[in-house]
């Protein structure tokens, strides 16, 4: 039964598109020992779905560069690098383990049409280092920021259990427009934690949403692809599989389900794409750090909270319409926030980000 179960999937593998027959079939069919830091989708069928779900292809030419950051099992790069076919795919792995399978991997496909290349442990990927190693080796072409960069993609897996502040550094470049976000609108496929893309991903008005969501709002635009089924026994009941997600995300975005067999190591995890998006952290560079810290200190709304950010402040209360003052934390907009900018932009005798530096800073964002 289980040599016939084996022979079932080796024939469903062959037949998906993005299968690549250079491959050996057994890459795709057989269960891989992977570093212990993070999960990975193992799932060729869920894959494509994903890929197709992400319709790409004709996004991207032939001068594509794939940056992979913790590739792992290594079945959603092989997928994806066939699909798209890059010019380069540069694989950043620092696990030994994970590094020993790659190497089997590219030595059963000689002639290496795809493009791979594997690099050194040497080169972590969550090291800036490693990046402007490879920055100054490829030449990547600045494109700019009216359309998406064609030229350039960036997958991570940022799923273990101390990734967080990682994947929020990565949301911080796309406000910043540096590192990799210096060459255009790059897309970011990356997997993460569940838990944390129901945090990051929160809309105005859910209670989830924070300071980093409301960055993300700012500084992406952003998609739920893929969510993990993390559900035990014969439970599929997707809103209780989401729980922690913010429903109009779910609604808007329609993610693949990913089956929690088809997941090595922890199943809860999602896969999110992130673009650059319409607003960089200048244009809110008047109120970050302390004083937007201060409006996400409390449940206290924008009109309570105004007082408090120094002498004269109630000035901005004449500045803003009434229903952007009686918003909470959790009901800011990007475009309130950008709105609120504005307003202190214009206030005569604003203090300077020095003489706010008494405000009470929360410990979470």
């Amino acid at each position: 039964m289980i040599k016939i179960r084996n022979n079932l999937i080796s024939i469903r593998c062959l037949t998906l598109r993005s299968i690549n027959p250079n491959i050996p079939v057994e890459f795709y069919k057989d269960k891989q020992t992977v570093g212990k830091d993070r999960a990975h989708v193992d799932d060729p069928e869920s894959i494509q779905k994903i890929i197709d779900k992400l319709d790409i292809k004709l996004k991207y030419g032939s001068n594509l560069t794939i940056i992979d950051t913790n590739p792992g099992r290594g079945i959603w790069s092989t997928m994806l690098n066939y699909e798209l076919k890059p010019k380069n795919h540069l694989l950043l792995e620092p696990s030994k383990i994970n590094q020993k399978m790659w190497k089997k991997l590219l030595e059963s496909i000689n002639s290496n049409e795809e493009n791979f290349n594997l690099l050194s442990s040497d080169y972590a990927p969550y090291s800036w280092k490693s990046y402007k190693l490879i920055e100054e080796q490829y030449n990547f072409n600045k494109l700019g920021f009216e359309k998406e960069n064609d030229e350039l993609l960036v997958l991570g897996n940022w799923t273990g259990a101390q990734d967080e502040p990682t994947i929020a550094q990565w949301i911080g470049c796309l406000g910043a427009r540096n590192w990799l976000i210096k060459y255009g609108r790059v897309r970011i496929l990356m997997f993460m934690p569940s838990k944390t893309a129901g945090k990051f991903l929160s809309e105005p008005n859910f209670h989830r949403r924070n300071r980093t969501s409301m960055k993300r709002e700012l500084f992406t635009k952003s998609r739920l692809i893929a969510i993990g089924d993390d559900t035990t026994g014969s439970a599929t009941n997707k809103d209780y599989i989401a729980e922690g997600f913010d429903p109009e995300v779910m609604v808007r975005d329609q993610p693949i389900l990913i089956p929690g067999k088809g997941i090595l190591k922890n199943r809860s995890i999602s896969l999110v794409e992130f673009i650059p998006g319409d607003y960089t952290i200048d244009d809110i560079q008047l109120i970050d750090n302390n004083i937007l810290s201060l409006l996400y200190l409390s449940n206290a709304t924008l009109g309570e909270t105004i007082p408090k950010i120094g002498p004269g402040a109630e000035y901005l209360l004449t500045k803003l319409p009434q229903h952007i003052l009686e918003k909470d934390r959790h009901q800011f907009s990007a475009e309130d926030l950008i709105k609120f900018t504005k307003a202190v932009e214009e206030w005569p005798f604003r203090p300077s980000l020095e003489d706010t530096n008494d405000l009470i800073i929360p410990s979470e964002y």
